[in-house]
């Protein structure tokens, strides 16, 4: 028994090295069939964990799956086993599942610093900065000696700028706090990429075409910026099928993955509550401009559509409203509309506010001798305010929610 387990040991060196050498061919082939199952979940993993660096992934992803569901409750090393798992599927970009392995490994052993490295960079992956740093901030605490526990809290508070603002007294701690850890790290021996600028500024870049770029175009030609909009989305889900694809995944297993561990955090951790309410709401003024906002903007330029346009127009906006509803039902369950967004006052009005604009503006068009294009002029700027200040204070609310998390 002694010499098996030490020739297992001889092995996993071996194919460590040769994976370090590059050799990834010859490091598979000392994973044969029958030595994996032999050792199971320990052998799937080193397997996902070969072909992952080979550029394989969908046998990557088939290893970890595997791995999981050979693993027993009392098998030797489980906590080392979850987070390698982990790791293997936050470099195939499956943040969500890595997620909830985290959490299985941080139940394990809530007193273990590993976990929570886990934990701050999945929540990092998925744009979740406070949870992150303060994952991060929790394994610094448990073992503030471990070099990667403070590489890990390098790499949030690097993205704290990103998500609550470069300037204020909040993010000059962070940074101070940032460039510490590093120094920590740097003392301790542990070394690693905790800059992330080129893609901070592609996410700009990003968030840049898909909201600001169609919004300037609008200003110009309506319904150019309207097209520019469903274009410039639709070849970013494109873009983003395309990278599931060649990370091996299926997007449906993805979006399972994110809608399960949505429906866990709401319920059981409030701050995620209230994150996942206003985030709710974020967009529901612009559905307002949307349709009955141009039927009123054509109004005031004296081309005022026909009584069955605006008809059209005030059910869309409804139909939205109501799309919206089932759609978060779907994702978060059916009490979260209840429990979630109900109670934000005046945040939970929101919807009510858009219903009273498809109500005036389908009663206005309903006499429209006896309405002038001042009086629609006047409904198309109560709708822009609506939605350039509904969105804005929902922003702010946001904000204010993620910089209490962040600390």
């Amino acid at each position: 028994m002694a010499e098996g387990e030490l020739a297992d040991e001889d092995r996993v060196r071996l194919v460590q090295e040769l994976c370090g050498a590059g050799l990834f061919g010859q490091a598979e082939a000392m994973l044969d069939d029958d030595w994996v199952r032999r050792s199971g979940s320990r052998g799937y993993l080193l397997r996902a964990y070969v072909n992952a660096l080979k550029g394989e992934p969908q046998r990557s992803r088939e290893a970890v799956d595997w791995a999981l569901l050979s693993m027993q409750d009392d098998v030797p090393g489980r906590l080392d086993l979850l987070c390698l798992a982990g790791h293997v599927l936050l470099a195939l970009g499956d943040e969500h599942r890595a997620l909830a392995v985290a959490r299985r490994a941080a139940a394990d052993d809530p007193h273990d610093w590993r976990p929570p490295v886990l934990l701050a960079d999945a929540y990092v992956e998925l744009g979740r900065v406070p949870q992150g740093i303060a994952a991060a901030r929790r394994a610094v605490a448990l073992a503030p000696h471990e070099g990667e526990a403070q590489l890990a809290l390098a790499r949030s508070l690097e993205r704290y700028p990103q998500g609550l603002g470069r300037f204020g007294e909040g993010a000059r701690r962070a940074r101070a706090e940032r460039d510490e850890a590093r120094q920590r790290a740097s003392v301790l021996g542990a070394e690693g990429e905790t800059t992330r600028r080129g893609r901070l500024r592609a996410e700009a870049v990003l968030r840049v075409v898909l909201v600001v770029g169609p919004l300037a175009v609008m200003t110009v030609h309506l319904w150019w910026g309207l097209a520019l909009v469903v274009l410039v989305h639709a070849a970013f889900a494109a873009v983003v099928l395309l990278a599931h694809r060649r990370r091996g995944g299926r997007p449906f297993d993805r979006l399972q993955a994110a809608r399960a561990i949505a429906r866990e955090e709401w319920q059981t951790d409030p701050v995620r509550r209230r994150t996942a309410g206003l985030g709710a709401v974020a967009l529901v003024p612009l559905a307002a401009f949307a349709t009955t906002g141009i039927a009123a903007a054509y109004g005031a330029e004296g081309r005022l559509w026909p009584w069955a346009g605006v008809l059209a127009a005030a059910l869309a906006s409804l139909a939205l409203l109501a799309l919206g509803a089932a759609l978060l039902r779907w994702w978060y369950g059916a009490g979260f509309l209840r429990t979630a967004v109900a109670p934000l006052r005046p945040v939970g009005w929101q919807p009510a506010v858009n219903a009273a604009f498809a109500v005036v503006t389908l009663a206005a068009a309903s006499w429209p001798g006896a309405v002038g294009t001042g009086w629609w002029l006047a409904l198309t700027g109560l709708h822009a305010l609506w939605a350039v200040g509904g969105m804005l204070g929902n922003a702010v609310r946001q904000f204010r929610v993620a910089r209490l998390a962040a600390g």
